[in-house]
């Protein structure tokens, strides 16, 4: 791009206890090629070395803005972030994590060379010894004009996406996009302790108005699945409830926007897979196994969970997420559980 057309990029990064993973996070932020950037710090009340890092960046490099404050969590260090970007593009970067030196080029041709609202892209889980690929969709870029097809896929999967089940949050991370700042300006995060997850409703209030979306199929950001300390790790006790009060969310949007029966459709597929988190966290509690079975009998007792899975369509599941949701279903927790632990299992030996 020629000089005079380079808008500027404003990056928010929620930096808290991540003193062994901070320098690489902004070493690939700073080190773009693309150049005409804002990075803004959001220095979320830790006390280890992260905050005077986090300065050192900033009397280092004038594209480097630091903000410093008492503990509000993931969505509370995001929200303080917005209000300091003045770019005409925003992303999130996720202080654990890390980016290509090309990816904000890119997207940002790509955006400007097609004008769209929002680009995504692929991305990589990063383990100790191992990377594993995980694209969103195909291996070829997409455009789709009004974002309807991806605001109903941020709210759940339909038909035969279901064949892909592990896939359902692959698309909802605030993380691995590039907004015109004009589609996120005036949308926030809710805090994550009122509903369990932040992004899914993010993305679902900022893609409302039909806005025009691309997707690259270059893995840009990697994920790393390796920081215990991350702001995202821990057993959650009221995990559930916490989804209980986001679904009643996205229904209540779904509502005031008057969308087609596919959107809700979409949902009670996101309440039913959303056991696979659920019962994954509840592996994390210190109670004994037929506790964590009763917990997951009750979760599967609430109206939401009923009503979700008795009109949930098993057809498109691969037979293990048949058995799976079978479980589910018909409320055979104690067998479920044990499904659970091999899953578990499995994501162990990925991550050593």
């Amino acid at each position: 791009m020629e000089k005079e057309q380079m808008p500027l990029v404003s990056i928010v990064v929620p930096v808290y206890h991540v003193g062994a993973y901070i320098r690489q996070c902004v070493d690939s932020i700073l080190g773009q090629t693309y150049q005409n950037i804002q990075l803004i710090l959001v220095d979320d009340g830790g006390d280890d070395e992260c905050p005077d890092i986090c300065n050192q960046y900033a009397l280092q490099d004038a594209r480097v803005r630091v903000i410093h404050q008492e503990n509000k969590g993931l969505s509370g260090a995001r929200n303080s972030g917005m209000e300091a970007v003045t770019g005409s593009y925003v992303m999130f970067v996720d202080s654990d994590d890390w980016i290509d030196l090309e990816t904000i080029d890119t997207a940002l041709r790509f955006s400007e060379e097609n004008d769209l609202d929002v680009v995504l892209w692929s991305y990589a889980s990063e383990y100790h010894d191992k990377t594993i690929l995980r694209p969103l969709f195909g291996e070829e870029p997409v455009i789709w004009e009004d974002g309807r097809t991806i605001h109903r896929r941020i709210v759940g999967l339909i038909g035969s996406e279901l064949s892909e089940p592990h896939k359902a949050d692959a698309c909802v991370t605030a993380w691995g996009k590039l907004y015109r700042r004009g589609v996120v300006e005036n949308v926030r995060f809710v805090d994550t302790k009122r509903i369990g997850t932040e992004d899914a409703l993010f993305n679902i209030y900022a893609l409302k108005n039909g806005h025009r979306v691309g997707y690259l199929p270059e893995t840009f950001s990697h994920y790393r699945k390796t920081n215990e300390t991350s702001l995202t790790s821990g057993f959650k006790a009221e995990l559930a409830y916490r989804w209980e009060t986001l679904y009643q969310m996205i229904e209540d949007y779904l509502n005031d926007i008057s969308a087609e029966p596919e959107f809700y459709s979409a949902l009670n597929n996101r309440v039913c897979l959303s056991m696979i988190g659920i019962g994954l966290n509840e592996l994390s509690n210190p109670a004994g196994f037929f506790t964590k079975s009763k917990n997951l009998r009750n979760v599967l007792r609430l109206p939401r969970w009923e009503t979700a899975y008795r009109d949930l369509c098993m057809k498109y599941f691969p037979l293990k997420w048949k058995a799976f949701f079978y479980l589910c279903k018909h409320k055979q927790t104690e067998l479920l559980l044990l499904m659970l632990y091999a899953i578990n299992g499995l994501r162990s030996i990925l991550a050593s």
